[in-house]
């Protein structure tokens, strides 16, 4: 058996890959729990009082477990949060249209009361990663009761920002945006001000939610949590402090 090292110095692409090497080793339903579980208790300790769990679909093959029952058995466990099922920007189509059917069933015929929505992340400097390719069928999620999240501004990419900001993902009913600028707020901050991207902000979005974490686990946001001056450009947008995965990004709440 080969023995999984995880990095110990992890920078944002040192965190994809633990992502991938967590996968490797969740096989079967025993585990899954185990995982979830742990993560629940240790969001509690942490005095957590709201919590989002989002988590990728996928096979068990230890127990013949399918995607879909990999859903279930995190719903089951669940019972006090939410969930957000996550599409993988550089999957194919196919895997993310099997994934918006799911969710969509479970929530609207199935009535599961804890999956809110689709979360679209992963590593955006892959191949075939572009919103674009997604777009349509995120806007069929949408329209069909599902919440959309979107993760960008992990790396500097101006031209998906605006796109995305254009998409204008939604977290609840009526006109609002939600941006998960996941690591990297001081790429809105710093470098997302020129005329077309301040359009999008200034009209599309009205009621704008900055959700931001890696103030601590990435360069960019341990700059901008010491960077004063950033308030200004900051404090005409609504912020919720959030965190990630504590085993991969080696951060909690408290430290965020």
């Amino acid at each position: 058996m080969r023995l999984l090292r995880l990095p110990k110095y992890r920078n944002l692409d040192k965190c994809f890959e633990m992502f991938g090497l967590i996968h490797q080793v969740v096989t079967s339903r025993r585990t899954l729990r185990q995982i979830v579980i742990e993560a629940v208790e240790d969001f509690y300790k942490d005095n957590v009082k709201y919590l989002e769990l989002r988590s990728t679909p996928r096979d068990l093959p230890k127990d013949g477990a399918s995607r879909a029952d990999y859903v279930d058995e995190v719903s089951r466990i669940v019972t006090q949060d939410k969930i957000w099922i996550l599409i993988k920007r550089n999957q194919t189509l196919q895997l993310a249209e099997v994934t918006v059917n799911m969710a969509l069933l479970r929530k609207n015929k199935q009535k599961c009361p804890y999956i809110v929505g689709i979360d679209f992340s992963g590593n955006s400097e892959r191949l075939n990663s572009d919103l674009n390719r997604f777009e349509q069928l995120l806007k069929r999620a949408r329209a069909g009761g599902l919440m959309i999240t979107v993760h960008f501004a992990e790396h500097f990419d101006d031209d998906e920002a605006t796109r995305v900001l254009a998409f204008r993902p939604n977290r609840s009913a009526g006109f609002q945006l939600n941006m998960s600028v996941t690591s990297n707020v001081y790429t809105m901050a710093r470098n997302r001000r020129d005329e077309e991207c301040k359009y999008l902000f200034d009209n599309k979005s009205k009621t704008l939610k900055l959700c931001a974490c890696g103030f601590t686990s990435h360069p960019h946001g341990r700059l901008l949590a010491n960077m004063r001056c950033q308030e200004q450009q900051l404090d005409i947008y609504p912020m919720r402090l959030c965190t990630d995965d504590c085993g991969v990004f080696d951060t909690t709440l408290s430290i965020e």
